[in-house]
Order: structure tokens, then sequence, then C-alpha cells
């Protein structure tokens, strides 16, 4: 199960890379589309972001469950 949950994370800078191709396929004309190659570019370059974003989140909430409840013992009750 945790391939298919990698995969399904990774989909999105798989498509950026798709969008970035055919982007740069319909600048230099080797396919004909009738989507502008700059449209292209802007759709990689919001999924990467999307990307980041998303694993930049994944990484903050994991650093936040790793943090003790008390810290720095402010506001336990135990008394040493």
């Amino acid at each position: 199960m945790r391939a298919t949950v990698n995969f399904r994370e990774d989909i999105p800078i798989v498509l950026a890379v798709v969008a970035l191709l055919l982007g740069l396929a319909q600048a230099f004309h080797l396919i004909l589309t009738r989507v502008q190659p700059m449209l292209w570019f802007a759709v990689a370059l919001l999924l990467a972001l999307r990307w980041v974003l998303r694993k930049q989140a994944r990484k903050r909430m994991s650093l936040a469950e790793k943090v003790p409840e008390h810290p720095l013992g402010i506001g336990d009750d135990s008394k040493d």
C-alpha cells in the first residue's frame, strides 16, 4: 500500500514534466495543438509548485507530530 501512496503523491510532478515537454514540443513546432506553449509552461509551473508545497506541508506535519506535549516543561503539573 505504501507504493500506491507514494505514486499518488508524485502524480503532480509527473504531470508537470509532461506539461513541460508538451510546451517545449509546441514551442519548437514538433506537434501542433491549439494550446499555446506559455499555457503549457504555466500548467507545469503550477503543478510543480503544488507538489513542492504539499511536500513541505507533509514534512511540517511530521515534524509537528514529533514535538513533545510540554517541550520546556511549561504547564507540566509534575513537581520535581
